[in-house]
Order: C-alpha cells, then structure tokens, then sequence
C-alpha cells in the first residue's frame, strides 16, 4: 500500500488484513495535511485481483 501526502510517497508498506478482510494501519507523527491510499498489489490463495479498490483520503 502507498500512502501519499506531502511527499508522495509518505509512506509505503505491506499489510495483513483481518479475518473480515480489514486492513488497518498507524502513522505516527505524520503532518497536517491531505492523504489518500493506493493499493498496489492483493494476493490470496485461488483468487485474482481485478485491480480495484476503494479510494480513500483524509485530512489530518
């Protein structure tokens, strides 16, 4: 996942979703500012990826 605000990309990483699915994640310390998330890359047994997924941003 890319998280882009301020200097793009301000963070990047890989995260394990929950048992419903859920991925969730902590920035500490990160500026004021407007951030949206990309996915870059789902993987799951016996699945293929459409390349979708929900756009997100928020204000800090």
């Amino acid at each position: 996942i890319y998280l882009n605000g301020g200097s793009s990309p301000y963070y990047t990483g890989t995260i394990t979703t929950d048992t419903a699915g859920v991925a969730k994640f902590t920035v500490v310390n990160a500026p004021s500012g407007t951030y949206s998330t990309v996915v870059t890359d789902v993987s799951a047994a016996g699945y293929t990826w459409d390349t979708k997924f929900p756009e997100d941003t928020f204000d800090k």
